[in-house]
């Protein structure tokens, strides 16, 4: 949640931050709190408009809330949310409800910004970094060192803690925030008996490796492939013992010294961690920008 604490200031109580301004579509106001669409510390006004959001007219209004954080204002329409540059309503990045109160309390605090965010939130292919479609590609731990085929290694889940709301009441909300001992591990699916899926874990990390097949890397887990699986909305990765097929393959890309973002193979549609109640991380490839986290899961390979 965002900071709402009052303090007493020559006889005063106010708020240690200036709240937020939240513009939220009219049809939704009967479920502000129920669905979770705004946070504390948060000023609410509602629009209305059938098609598109006029954001610099709501930027126009921002700018004279003089009582609101003044750098930036939150637009949502059901499970859409945009924060938007009050300045230039040009500069806005769109995100789904699991990294909510992440992007708003980062960009209050002032340790990101919205067009950082756009940034770190284009495709791989966009940013360029090496990838496992290049012969020469390496993968090296967060020390530096090239990882060895045969080695195993963890991977731990970074730079994608927030788990939006902080609900204890429904079961499907997401929960409150972790702490950073997460890991990538892998499960029986309840519903495919031998079928092992990848998710987010609380618990002891799996152990990890790889394979080159073609000129290709493939992370293992115990002699097994990670397969994406592209067959709904809402897909999971899943291991497999044979090598996926292209339209299966999973993408790794480096984008820092021993971090690595997962994607599709042909489109680079990302894979991203949404975690349930704080304790389990639901690995996806996200298909779609209207229920999931917008951003890539961010690995940390870890050799003991």
């Amino acid at each position: 949640m965002l900071n709402s604490k009052f303090t007493e200031v020559d006889g005063l109580w106010q708020l240690e931050q200036l709240p937020v301004l939240h513009f939220v579509f009219g049809r939704d106001a009967h479920s502000l709190r129920s669905n979770y669409l705004i946070d504390d510390n948060t000023i609410c006004e509602f629009y209305e408009g059938e098609t598109e959001i006029d954001m610099p007219e709501l930027a126009a209004i921002a700018q004279r809330k003089s009582t609101c954080v003044s750098h930036f204002f939150v637009v949502n329409r059901g499970l859409k949310y945009w924060v938007v540059s009050t300045t230039d309503p040009n500069i806005c990045f769109e995100f789904g409800p699991s990294i909510k109160t992440r992007v708003i309390s980062k960009l209050v605090d002032g340790s990101t910004t919205i067009q950082a965010l756009i940034d770190e939130n284009q495709p791989p292919a966009d940013i360029g970094p090496p990838t496992n479609q290049s012969p020469s590609f390496k993968l090296h731990d967060f020390n530096g060192e090239e990882v060895i085929e045969g080695e195993e290694f963890i991977l731990r889940i970074i730079d994608n803690q927030d788990t939006g709301n902080d609900s204890e009441d429904d079961e499907s909300m997401t929960g409150t925030v972790i702490d950073n001992k997460s890991w990538l591990g892998a499960c029986e699916h309840y519903d495919e008996g031998t079928k092992s899926i990848i998710y987010g874990s609380l618990g002891c990390p799996d152990r990890f490796g790889f394979a080159v097949v073609d000129s290709i890397t493939h992370i293992t887990l115990d002699g097994k492939f990670l397969h994406a699986d592209l067959s709904g909305e809402h897909s999971e990765v899943f291991i497999e013992s044979s090598e996926p097929p292209v339209p299966n393959r999973i993408r790794i890309s480096s984008v820092d010294n021993g971090e690595y973002t997962l994607s599709t193979w042909e489109n680079d549609t990302r894979i991203t961690c949404d975690w349930v109640k704080g304790s389990y991380g639901g690995i996806s490839v996200n298909t779609s920008r209207y229920y999931d986290s917008d951003l890539p899961i961010r690995l940390r390979l870890v050799k003991d």
